[in-house]
């Protein structure tokens, strides 16, 4: 079985590529760009392209039956003009990828990792996979990268499934930027926003075992949403990461005065609430988290903090 990983060094892609590197009879190539490789395995080929360039590096390559595309283009510079950049960059190289797949990998599942910032904030409310979009904070510029394969999924062109996942929890990405950065300067767990917020997670680790289970048990092309935290507080969030940082002291920011040490993208998606919910449950269920207890795992971050 011939597998493609696109962003197989990023945060989710490097914990996919383990996982993926344990299983017997896979034939794996990972896709990585600047990110270098820290750990390599025998049965995986690495190969080194952007994502504007994969395509014409694919026709090279025979049919994958599973390709996972974790990437996105970064719209680090200018702000929100660089965020709409990237996201029309990322649109016309999805247009490509689609395009590229179709004509040499017809029979490739593509696997698309997406988030739930698409729904937008929705305070009470469950989101599942037929409810309206509403993109919020840097959804807005996910989006625009996303509509090819929207589009694809909907005219039911290629076997799609698009994955639309919570906060991901682990060592890297936004957790260690907004909250372990912050306890190590400022020796307080911050509280950004409404307390009273609900919240869905999933720790990486079952985030990319979850990608690889519905690549494999999905009926149909579609959009599913996964998570394994469906609904917690956000001070409970705060008081799991207090204990497990051994630091009670707290510090409150509401979404104005966030504005001094973040974006106002940044804030806003950081103060947005949205709860997952499935029309999948079925499929989810079948599913057996690593990880079901969120002290325990926080207690495991805090540990590799140091």
């Amino acid at each position: 079985m011939r597998v493609l990983v696109i962003g197989g060094t990023g945060f989710t892609g490097s914990v996919l590529i383990d996982y993926l590197a344990g299983m017997e009879d896979l034939d794996v190539t990972a896709v990585v760009h600047k990110t270098p490789v820290n750990r390599t395995y025998d049965n995986i080929l690495y190969i080194q392209s952007s994502l504007q360039k994969l395509p014409a590096i694919l026709s090279k390559f025979e049919d994958f039956d599973y390709v996972f595309h974790l990437a996105r283009i970064p719209g680090r510079r200018w702000g929100n003009a660089g965020r709409v950049i990237a996201g029309i960059k990322g649109a016309l190289a999805n247009r490509r990828l689609l395009h590229t797949l179709r004509r040499y990998g017809s029979k490739s599942r593509l696997v698309y990792l997406s988030g739930s910032l698409m729904y937008g904030h929705t305070p009470g409310k469950k989101s599942v996979e037929t409810d309206s979009l509403q993109p919020v904070g840097f959804g807005q510029y996910y989006s625009l990268a996303e509509q090819p394969l929207l589009r694809a999924i909907n005219h039911r062109q290629g076997n799609i499934i698009m994955l639309r996942a919570p906060w991901i929890l682990g060592k890297g990405s936004w957790f260690t930027q907004l909250y372990e950065q912050h306890l190590r300067k400022h020796k307080t767990v911050p509280v950004y926003g409404d307390i009273d917020r609900r919240m869905s997670v999933i720790t990486v680790e079952d985030c990319a075992r979850l990608l690889w289970h519905y690549a494999v048990n999905a009926p149909a092309a579609g959009v599913y949403n996964i998570y394994t935290f469906g609904d917690i507080s956000h001070g409970s969030f705060i008081k799991s990461i207090g204990k497990a940082y051994q630091q009670q002291a707290v510090i409150y920011y509401n979404e104005s005065n966030m504005h001094s040490i973040m974006d106002k993208t940044t804030a806003r998606s950081v103060c947005c609430e949205v709860l997952l919910d499935t029309n999948h449950n079925d499929l989810l269920n079948s599913y057996k988290p690593i990880f079901t207890d969120l002290d325990t795992y926080l207690t495991q971050l805090a540990q590799k903090h140091g």
